[in-house]
């Protein structure tokens, strides 16, 4: 299975990390140690949600109960249930202020 390589702009910053498609996007950023917010892990709430750049990723089995259709077809994604598969590029991030993420 090729590496993807992931690339999470944060404001003037982009961060860079490779997966295989084996970890979530969001514990990729926490990883990464970034700031981002979780709450139910499962698609449910959309409280990580961010917006999908370029690429392509899947949630497999599981539903994102947590986006309107209108969030889907404007490219945002929830990256608690969300794994690439390809090389991807995401922005607008959403941050916690609280760095015990």
């Amino acid at each position: 299975m090729p590496a993807y390589s992931i690339t999470l702009r944060l404001d003037d910053t982009r961060h860079r990390v490779s997966d295989r498609g084996e970890l979530t996007l969001l514990n990729l950023m926490h990883r990464l140690e970034l700031p981002v917010r979780k709450a139910c892990r499962n698609g449910a709430c959309g409280v990580c949600r961010c917006h999908l750049l370029s690429g392509t990723i899947t949630y497999h089995a599981r539903q994102p109960f947590g986006l309107w259709q209108k969030d889907i077809a404007a490219g945002y994604i929830l990256p608690c249930i969300a794994y690439a598969t390809s090389d991807l590029e995401l922005d607008q991030l959403a941050l916690t202020t609280d760095r015990q993420c």
